[in-house]
């Protein structure tokens, strides 16, 4: 959400146009290794596979493995599918669940594979250094983006911290922590388990371990975690693809993507909920490798959000003609706005008497509009004269990590 803030603010018609697209094919990506890892994972748990080699083998007089696959993926769809018709919001239950769940999986499959390797089931340190594979580097190069591929989080990670100040040493320790988790299980992926052995789903190497109750867990634990987030990235795709087409559309006002109302209204949200559905469940019912998904989604749409989006914002922040030193204050101002403490830059005016603004006004549409406090220039709000608001939104979503509410409150405080 930040993300797309900052670039309708900076970028142009086609710049929003190709943001939107890269997204778009991004969130399809996502939602195809979902709904392949899925059905994968339950379909290893009710028909586990008889060597690690086969490709196709039989479950029962009437099913085999590939059959049973696209059983689950339609089940998939039409079990999930539905919410993207509607409106899913995370909860702070379902998310603590789920963070529960995932760290306990990745701590789980970490002693494991340690354990495994301390019983002399893994791999010498000669075999791991002189094992190689030139064909798998550009599948190695998509994963490690897809697995790093947070920091169009960080202005939520940033929004709990109380004292900004600490921001940048708060996100380095947060960034080196998962760096350390992802050593250490790639490490002991590496020297528990031979090359050809190791799944896609990493999860379902455990899936035959001694203590069932381990399996299982690790083997549930992809239906559980990414069942619970596939409506929410479904509506977010469903979102973007309506802004998408509504930019497309140049006799259309930028940036005006309000759901119509009425019969129209209804049978267009349905048709961009079918748009974001069907083809990751297409994809999914014709291929299960998810490591192709993930290195194509990384690689691609990935690479673009990491690296083209963010530097193509920079570029548009200076292009402005900001300082190092400009865009500090700025930031500072921005923020200052939005927890209403006064702040004056040294290379602003200083504000005169009464300065001030109310507190947001919903419009019934979900976003807010600004009623300043009187109806001359002169109460102005405290950073009225910025030339460049953008740069404030853009630096205080990535420093600031303020919510919606608070976007929107600022945003009307700086703009004239």
């Amino acid at each position: 959400m930040e993300l797309a803030e900052m670039a309708e603010l900076l970028f142009n018609h086609r710049g929003i146009i190709a943001f939107y697209t890269c997204i778009t094919v991004y969130l399809y990506g996502d939602l195809a290794i979902y709904a392949v890892a899925v059905p994968k994972s339950l379909r290893e748990i009710i028909c586990p596979r008889p060597s690690a080699d086969a490709v196709v083998w039989e479950c029962s007089d009437k099913f085999n493995s590939s059959d049973l696959y696209r059983l689950f993926v339609v089940l998939f769809g039409l079990l999930l599918g539905p919410f993207t018709f509607g409106h899913v919001h995370k909860t702070r239950t379902l998310q603590l669940v789920s963070t529960v769940i995932r760290h306990a999986s990745f701590g789980l499959m970490i002693v494991l594979a340690i354990i495994g390797i301390s019983r002399g089931h893994g791999r010498s340190v000669a075999d791991v250094v002189s094992y190689e594979k030139p064909a798998n580097i550009a599948t190695f190069f998509g994963v490690c983006i897809y697995s790093f591929m947070c920091h169009h989080s960080v202005p939520g990670l940033v929004a709990p911290i109380t004292d900004k100040s600490k921001v940048g040493m708060v996100l380095a320790s947060a960034f080196m922590a998962v760096l350390s988790v992802y050593f250490v299980l790639c490490a002991s992926a590496t020297f528990r388990f031979q090359p050809e052995d190791i799944e896609d789903v990493y999860t379902l190497n455990f899936k035959n371990y001694p203590v069932q109750a381990f399996g299982y867990f690790l083997s549930l634990f992809p239906v559980f975690t990414l069942s619970a987030s596939f409506p929410l990235i479904c509506i977010t795709l469903r979102e973007n693809i309506r802004y998408l087409a509504s930019s497309m559309n140049e006799s259309a006002p930028l940036g005006d993507a309000t759901p119509s109302r009425g019969l129209y209204g209804f049978l267009e949200t349905n048709m961009y909920a079918l748009v974001a559905l069907l083809p990751p469940l297409v994809v999914a019912f014709f291929t299960e490798d998810v490591s192709m998904l993930v290195g194509f989604t990384g690689a691609y749409a990935g690479l673009g959000i990491q690296v083209g989006v963010a530097l193509n914002l920079w570029l548009c922040v200076f292009s402005q003609g900001n300082t190092y030193s400009q865009l500090r204050d700025v930031l500072v101002c921005f923020v200052a706005v939005a927890v209403d403490r006064p702040y004056v830059p040294r290379f602003l005016p200083a504000p005169s008497p009464g300065v001030g603004v109310e507190a947001d006004a919903s419009d019934g549409s979900g976003r807010h509009a600004s009623r300043y406090s009187g109806s001359t220039r002169q109460q102005e709000p405290l950073c009225e004269s910025i030339r460049a608001p953008g740069v404030a939104l853009f630096g205080a979503s990535v420093l600031g990590g303020l919510g919606r509410a608070d976007h929107d409150h600022a945003w009307h405080a700086l703009k004239p």
